[in-house]
């Protein structure tokens, strides 16, 4: 690697640690164990990264989705480090420069599970930006962010979907912790 790469290498890692620190402003401890509020995150997140966009801040709305309710760590930290690398990836690629409009919406719901029992949560991240013409293949070999958001969701046995039309949407689908998976509090709290 060229030393050029190892120094952008070396700065993605921190801001990574960075957006995991801000995580930890967003913890409360509850009986049962650790809990996050994620729509905190996200707000974080995105002041975070703002000043890094592709275009400039105030041409930006982002509508923050997901819902105040707390959710255990054990989904929480694998969910925070999948929307870090998300956002990070809509504000610095997806807004094409000198765009006056741009909007970021990111939701995060809770629905039964297709096709057996339980229950899944359901990540979605949506831009208005230029969108993408990669195949997932080539997107996984390109962006590093997308290659950890789709070893973190297969890791978790969830669904990662690409999809482009009007902008760029990237859905993250993960089962819910079941009791028979260990003695893993419930998600949402």
């Amino acid at each position: 690697k060229t030393e050029a790469a190892v120094v952008e290498y070396k700065d993605e890692n921190l801001k990574r640690l960075a957006a995991l620190s801000r995580l930890e402003d967003c913890l409360f401890y509850r009986a049962g164990g650790p809990v996050a509020d994620l729509h905190k995150y996200t707000d974080c997140i995105i002041s975070m990264l703002l000043p890094d966009a592709s275009v400039t801040p105030e041409s930006i709305i982002s509508i923050n989705e997901i819902p105040s309710r707390l959710i255990a760590t054990e989904m929480a930290s694998p969910l925070a480090i999948i929307l870090y690398e998300l956002l990070e990836n809509a504000l610095v690629h997806a807004f094409e420069k000198g765009s006056p409009a741009n909007y970021l919406q990111i939701t995060l719901t809770t629905q039964t599970r297709e096709g057996g029992p339980g229950r899944e949560l359901k990540l979605c991240v949506r831009d208005s930006g230029g969108g993408i013409t990669e195949t997932t293949e080539q997107l996984m070999e390109l962006s590093s962010g997308l290659s950890i958001v789709q070893a973190i969701t297969l890791r978790l046995g969830g669904d990662l979907d690409i999809s482009s039309n009007s902008g760029t949407q990237v859905t993250v689908t993960i089962p819910e912790v079941s009791s028979e998976q260990g003695p893993t509090p419930p998600p949402f709290i």
